[in-house]
């Protein structure tokens, strides 16, 4: 009996340690998840207008890291909200534009700075759905663009990590109206 103690307690020992040794190497390694709010600029230009508004942006991601040395490579896809809003007023007419929902995909490249801080550039496709309105009629749309941003993430406990990122989008052209977007958000992810 007392040799399988000494046995089960050594056992326990030895995982505990290769657990805690692995976790600095398994950093950045595996699947996430997590949220982030920010700051949402876009300009529009629609037919011979230039539309401009900023509002707040928040959304939900989740992704997967895979670590080779001290390099990541990772894919993540995000589901957000905004509520930037533009509009030219013509004496009681108006032209308004409003983003709103939006998802995408991206592809992440990045590099440890230490041992628990992760540098990256990332991009991919978003969707978004821009509702305008103007003299005649309402119209809501969903359009494409390729996004292109750089980020900064550190763990600040064993399996959860900060980060900041800011990203560029540019949409296509549908209907006279071709919004672009920059973003600054900051966010907090688990790890699995």
């Amino acid at each position: 009996m007392r040799t399988t103690v000494l046995a089960a307690a050594a056992l326990v020992a030895g995982l505990s340690t290769a657990a805690m040794a692995q976790s600095n190497d398994a950093a950045f390694n595996g699947l996430y998840f997590g949220g982030q709010v920010g700051y949402d600029s876009y300009k529009n230009d629609f037919g011979p207008f230039q539309l401009a508004g900023q509002g707040v942006e928040g959304g939900i991601f989740a992704g997967y890291n895979y670590r080779v040395n001290s390099m990541v490579l990772g894919l993540e896809g995000q589901l957000g909200l905004s509520n930037a809003k533009n509009k030219i007023d013509f004496g009681g007419d108006d032209i308004t534009t409003k983003a709103r929902e939006s998802y995408g995909i991206t592809a992440r490249v990045g590099a440890l700075v230490g041992d628990n801080t992760l540098a990256y550039v990332h991009g991919g496709w978003v969707n978004t759905r821009f509702k305008s309105k103007d003299f005649l009629e309402v119209n809501s749309q969903h359009l494409n663009g390729w996004k292109l941003g750089v980020g900064l993430e550190t763990l600040v406990a064993q399996n959860v990590s900060l980060r900041a990122e800011y990203a560029y989008s540019d949409y296509e052209k549908k209907n006279d109206f071709e919004p672009k977007n920059s973003s600054f958000q900051v966010g907090v992810a688990y790890h699995f």
